[in-house]
């Protein structure tokens, strides 16, 4: 996949906000200290039933992510 210069620039500094923001310093990333901090939920599909999991898997075989308004949470699931 190619992305336009324009698009890589915007990545760039998505990327450099959320280390600026999270303090990031360091590499490798800790991703797990960072859904944490960023009060995001990784939830992997083997954790779930099996009719979910089809369903998740249905979904995405990448993985899926979805805002609970109620817990005001962030969930992701891989």
């Amino acid at each position: 996949m190619h992305l336009s210069n324009q698009r890589y620039e915007q990545i760039k500094q998505i990327v450099t906000e959320v280390f600026e923001d999270y303090q990031i310093c360091n590499l490798p990333i800790d991703v797990e200290l960072l859904a944490k901090k960023m009060n995001i939920e990784v939830i992997k599909y083997s954790k779930c039933g099996l009719k979910k999991q089809n369903a998740l898997l249905n979904a995405s075989n990448d993985g899926l992510s979805f805002y609970n308004k109620k817990k005001k949470k962030f969930f992701y699931l891989l």
